[in-house]
């Protein structure tokens, strides 16, 4: 709750390093921002930003204050991380951050050729997490990931 993160989500992975710690009974936490590959520089400050205020927070910076923040992370649950089961080009229709009603058109899946493949349909209401940034789409790609807005 110190992070200066819009959303925040609760992993149930079981794979990589930080989920095998957790699962280890070593604290972890994976923050993620961006996006495409890119570097910006108001990310990679926002990333030192929210380690100072961790280790404000955990005390290890006993004359140091955190630093003020934006947001105050708001769950995200029932999370959806919607995968293709066909091989084809990626059209999303809304953006990261973007808001959701169940029935929504989330995007199709064409073949080279433009010709639809699959429709994909938001199954609840939510926001968008995440989305492929590429127009090629293999066969397990993670096209979109939704979740719903806990209201508190």
């Amino acid at each position: 709750m110190v992070l200066d993160m819009e959303f925040m989500v609760r992993s149930t992975a079981t794979t990589g390093a930080y989920n095998y710690a957790a699962i280890s009974g070593v604290p972890s936490i994976l923050i993620e921002r961006g996006g495409a590959g890119l570097c910006l520089r108001e990310d990679i400050d926002a990333y030192k930003k929210d380690l100072h205020n961790i280790l404000c927070k955990l005390g290890l910076f006993k004359n140091s204050a955190p630093l003020p923040r934006k947001h105050t992370p708001i769950d995200v649950t029932d999370v959806i991380y919607l995968e293709t089961n066909n091989t084809g080009c990626w059209f999303p229709c809304f953006h990261c951050g973007d808001k959701i009603k169940k029935g929504d058109k989330l995007g199709c899946l064409t073949d080279l050729f433009g010709n639809t493949i699959t429709v994909y349909n938001a199954e609840q209401d939510g926001i968008i997490l995440y989305q492929c940034p590429a127009l090629s789409a293999p066969k397990g790609t993670i096209l979109v990931t939704y979740g719903q807005i806990r209201n508190n």
